[in-house]
């Protein structure tokens, strides 16, 4: 399953640059309310927010949680391929995040590198790019599979000398 793909007439396309993301005007932000929620991969890199996503309803099963299918090291691959992203870094070099949705509990989950979740500028975008509901409908959150390493820190006693 590929990506959603968005026609142009429809604000940001998925996957696209991330000044494309932060470009909503006020009538997009008023279809995107009305947009169903997204799932997918997040990437900030270059000042610019990277997302592939999956609408809900077409999203995967993943125990009881529906999620993107395609997996970071994927998406950075392709970014890569198309010159967009630097070939020299990882795709766990890189602050990442992933929207999941749990429908048990009817929330949207936003688990976001440290880099990005201090930023609420960047939350805002991903939270509106990926249409997804506002307030508590949303948990956002930290998680320790998204952490670059700008914001891993290594205890004394574990230093490699």
């Amino acid at each position: 399953m590929a990506g959603r793909q968005k026609k142009p007439d429809e604000g940001q396309q998925r996957g696209k640059l991330g000044d494309e993301v932060a470009a909503l005007d006020g009538q997009t932000q008023q279809r995107n309310q009305a947009e169903p929620a997204e799932v997918g991969i997040i990437f900030f890199h270059g000042n610019r927010l990277w997302i592939d996503s999956t609408l809900v309803n077409d999203a995967v099963d993943y125990g009881e949680l529906k999620t993107h299918e395609k997996g970071h090291p994927d998406y950075w691959e392709e970014l890569q391929r198309r010159g967009l992203v630097p070939r020299e870094f990882e795709y766990d070099e890189v602050p990442r995040g992933r929207v999941t949705y749990a429908p048990k509990l009817g929330r949207a989950l936003l688990f976001l590198d440290g880099c990005i979740l201090i930023r609420p500028d960047l939350v805002i975008q991903i939270r509106k790019a990926m249409h997804l509901p506002p307030g508590a409908a949303t948990e956002v959150r930290g998680d320790s599979h998204y952490v670059c390493p700008s914001c891993r820190r290594i205890p004394e006693d574990e230093e490699d000398w």
